[in-house]
């Protein structure tokens, strides 16, 4: 018997090690224990965030809203918002993501949804859903412990180093003329295959009609891109059915349209990083325009099938 207590103590004491350092370290603070999150995943991180919170507003989108601070439109608005937008989320991944937090919405909090996307996100080609397996990583404290995904981000958070402030490198036309060039080819790949994901439409309005269905009120919005994006669209003929999915989506919701060439942020060359990321003006106008009803942006609106 005394062996078989020295065998389970020399299995268990491993363990229980792990356990101890994981919870003193936690990646993403699923325990509440931990000072800084882990950036290998942005959305275990909010999703977890959510689940630990009530939030009234939700804003679903990729890298081009990731960054947003929402703090200060809590306060302009009276709304507690939070961001769950990522880089690299598709359009399935944001229906995925918006029936995940209605689903988990148990004190009936949320008011208000702002479903951030756009023609390009619609591609077949780049679909994929993270939201499913990251829901199973997070289901309880074991699965989320002894994730080797987690792990991994704990290993890597206890190895990081305090940042050396630095000057910033300074961004030269020509790298900037690089960071364009780069982003213009990765769209033609993705724009030579290009064919609209209709299932995915459909099951995007299908959540627009069960937010309308729970009094939460949604809407969609596309955000503005470098305006030689369109000459790419135009390249590969899809400047004739851009229109298709905003035409289909506002019937379930209204679309807030940044995504045509006329668009004067479209032509503002100095905040755009490459075709799709801007920051500086251009981006505080366009989320004020959006969240706070500034107007000083022109824009469209789709509402049943018509710009209004």
């Amino acid at each position: 018997m005394r062996k078989l207590y020295l065998w389970i103590f020399a299995v268990m004491t491993p363990a229980l090690i792990y356990i101890l350092v994981f919870f003193m370290n936690d990646p993403y603070n699923y325990f509440g224990t931990s000072k800084e999150n882990s950036d290998n995943s942005p959305l275990i991180a909010k999703m977890i965030d959510f689940r630990n919170n009530d939030y009234e507003a939700v804003i679903i989108g990729d890298s081009r809203i990731a960054h947003y601070d929402v703090g200060e439109l809590s306060e302009q608005t009276g709304l507690n918002y939070v961001n769950m937008a990522y880089g690299g989320c598709m359009t399935e991944e944001m229906v995925s993501l918006l029936q995940w937090c209605i689903d988990n919405d148990e004190s009936n909090s949320l008011k208000e949804i702002t479903i951030i996307t756009s023609f390009y996100n619609m591609n077949t080609l780049l679909q994929q859903d993270r939201v499913n397996s990251t829901e199973k990583n997070i289901k309880s404290p074991l699965t989320y412990a002894f994730s080797l995904e987690n792990a991994g981000a704990m290993l890597k958070l206890l190895k990081s180093t305090p940042e050396v402030s630095s000057q910033s490198q300074k961004i030269t036309s020509e790298i900037k003329q690089e960071h364009f060039k780069i982003s213009a080819e990765q769209m033609k790949y993705y724009l030579a295959g290009y064919t609209y994901d209709r299932d995915v439409i459909n099951r995007l309005g299908k959540m627009c009609d069960l937010c309308h269905d729970k009094d939460i009120s949604v809407k969609i919005v596309l955000p503005p891109w470098w305006k030689e994006y369109y000459s790419l669209l135009d390249e590969y003929q899809l400047m004739t059915i851009i229109d298709e999915y905003k035409e289909e989506l506002s019937y379930h919701a209204e679309v807030y349209d940044f995504e045509y060439p006329e668009c004067e942020l479209s032509d503002r060359y100095d905040d755009f990083s490459d075709y799709t990321h801007f920051h500086g003006d251009t981006f505080d106008s366009f989320v004020r325009t959006v969240f706070i009803g500034s107007g000083e942006v022109e824009f469209k609106v789709w509402n049943r099938g018509k710009i209004i």
